[in-house]
């Protein structure tokens, strides 16, 4: 696989990441014990705020940046 399909891949997990944050805290089941961590809703806000700077970083690699020529 070419580092830009893997690119691709990775900005899907990423969106599915972000919509089980926005779903868990917009059905408000925070604050709950995760894998032994603290998930709060303030915690769960930059969660998702990390999740779409990785998504625009992941998708500006994948389809924006230009390709190298050798």
């Amino acid at each position: 696989m070419k580092p830009r399909e893997i690119a691709i891949y990775l900005s899907g997990l990423i969106t599915g990441d972000f919509l089980v944050g926005l779903w868990l805290y917009a059905v408000g089941d925070l604050p709950m014990n995760f894998l032994g961590m603290r998930l709060t809703p303030g915690v769960a806000v930059y969660w998702m705020g990390l999740d779409v700077v990785i998504f625009f970083g992941l998708i500006y690699y994948a389809f924006f940046q230009k390709k190298k020529s050798r």
